[in-house]
């Protein structure tokens, strides 16, 4: 039950990024745009597009990326 809702909430999260693109930055806009996609192509393109900026990202164990602080 706890995964689900910390997934739930994650994606909440990602959305409201969506939603608002000017209130944060192009490399946290990739990273709500991968939590929402299901498309390894998608989610590879993403990937690639985060290591060229140089963001600091790291894999959690729930096979979802988030940027570290």
């Amino acid at each position: 039950m706890k995964k689900r809702t910390s997934l739930y909430f994650q994606t909440n999260k990602a959305r409201k990024v969506i939603e608002n693109p000017m209130t944060s930055d192009l490399a946290t806009f990739l990273s709500a745009s991968m939590q929402l996609t299901r498309s390894n192509v998608v989610r590879r393109h993403i990937e690639e597009s985060l290591i060229e900026l140089g963001a600091n990202w790291q894999m959690t164990a729930q096979n979802q990326y988030k940027l570290s602080a």
